[in-house]
């Protein structure tokens, strides 16, 4: 699972490429008259290339596959000691559970 673990999180970072940091003048929190700017970062979308993927460089054991695709937005994953692969996606509002060889089911 750990082997498989590396390789989602490498697959998950060959699919964001830097796109550009934007600046946003938000209400303020503090005083009246205390300026807020926040920094947000969107990332572009690119799929991985064949090629991308060969290049990977793996220690001796691990391999790269694709754990799930598709799920539109993907943000922030973390896995929970059942190996399942818990998925927030900001635009649709909801967190994903992933379990290997199961379609993703919503939770929140």
């Amino acid at each position: 699972m750990t082997a498989k673990l590396l390789s989602l999180f490498a697959a998950a970072a060959l699919t964001c490429g830097c796109a550009q940091a934007s600046t946003e003048t938000r209400e303020p929190i503090g005083p009246p008259g205390e300026k807020v700017v926040g920094f947000s970062f969107y990332p572009q979308r690119r799929s991985p290339t064949p090629q991308q993927l060969t290049s990977l460089h793996l220690p001796a054991g691990f391999a790269a596959d694709v754990f799930a695709r598709d799920l539109k937005n993907a943000r922030m994953m973390a896995v929970a000691d059942d190996g399942a692969v818990y998925l927030t996606r900001p635009d649709q509002g909801d967190v994903l559970r992933i379990l290997e060889g199961r379609p993703p089911t919503t939770v929140s």
